[in-house]
């Protein structure tokens, strides 16, 4: 996943989302995410550099 911008992953969820619901539907879905703590290098720093996944 390295190299893939987070505004075209967004893209990919919008196109995936509007396909299969509509605005009107009273769906849920579910997302969840994780991370990876071994990939976190300064615990004091904000911004991070930590491996996120998210399925949903």
């Amino acid at each position: 996943m390295m190299g893939v911008k987070e505004s075209e992953i967004q893209l990919i969820f919008d196109e995936i989302i509007s396909a299969n619901y509509s605005e009107y539907q009273e769906d849920w879905i579910a997302v969840d995410g994780k991370s990876l703590k071994n990939t976190l290098t300064n615990y004091e720093q904000n911004g991070q550099n930590i491996l996120v996944t998210v399925s949903g």
